[in-house]
């Protein structure tokens, strides 16, 4: 489905009832990365959408993480949802900042996966470079897919496929490398601006082995937002959602 916002054409899913919960995606993800997620989420309406940048969504010229956070203020206006509970990972969880700064009617609880309250420079470094190699031809997309796959994932997940026999699967199809160029773009206009002023029940969760994003980025983001809880996880950056569901759900039905 496809929603007319903010001079956009927004692509969104929307699945079950009950509670709705938001899930915000990261850089290069649309809302397919959620799919393994919705089953677990059974009795709530979710809300999953393509992130200007990433799948299907249609827009024109730059933007940033406030326009990405009014994207999803109007998209629940769209739905006739007066608030949500906001879960963000990655560049979604600065998508759930920004929205929880500048919309803090929509926001019921907060969950901010993987979180940062500005972008790493060796992140960037690496991401952007891969990214402009392959706006200009000069590497193939599939280094770029590679590259995230090694910051995201656990080196137990690449020795268990090495046993295998198998490789860490890069995607059928890659997004466009332009609008992964604005996303990296985007994620700079943001550093934590007005985090203290967050006053909804917050959940902070990190991995213990992110590379992409170390654990004290989650910390700083904990520290600055006033009675939220930082769970620490034995993982890397992509957090499976077992690993915290119980403690979500507790959250978001308190």
């Amino acid at each position: 489905m496809f929603a007319d916002v903010n001079g956009i054409s927004l692509r969104y899913e929307v699945s079950g009832s009950g509670e709705p919960v938001v899930l915000l995606g990261g850089f290069g993800a649309n809302a397919g990365f959620w799919e393994p997620m919705l089953e677990e989420l059974d009795g709530f309406r979710v809300v999953t959408m393509d992130n200007r940048g990433v799948g299907n969504t249609r827009y024109d010229g730059g933007f940033s993480i406030s326009d990405m956070a009014d994207d999803v203020d109007a998209l629940l206006e769209h739905l006739g949802i007066m608030d949500a509970h906001i879960l963000g990972w990655s560049m979604g969880s600065q998508i759930a900042q920004c929205l929880a700064v500048r919309h803090p009617d929509r926001v019921r609880t907060l969950t901010l996966v993987s979180s940062y309250p500005s972008f790493p420079a060796r992140a960037d470094y690496i991401l952007r470079g891969l990214t402009r190699m392959a706006l200009e031809g000069t590497a193939p997309e599939d280094c770029l897919a590679m590259a995230v796959n090694v910051l995201c994932m656990p080196e137990s997940t690449f020795e268990e496929l090495r046993r295998k026999g198998l490789e860490m699967p890069v995607p059928d199809e890659m997004e466009d490398p332009r609008g992964l160029m604005d996303q990296l773009d985007a994620i700079q206009t943001y550093s934590g601006e007005g985090l203290e002023s967050i006053s909804v029940p917050t959940l902070v969760i990190h991995g213990s082995r992110d590379a992409m994003i170390e654990p004290d980025n989650g910390a700083a983001v904990a520290s600055r937002i006033r009675g939220s809880e930082l769970v620490i996880v034995d993982a890397s950056h992509s957090i499976p959602f077992g690993m915290y569901r119980d403690r979500f759900l507790e959250l978001i039905k308190q």
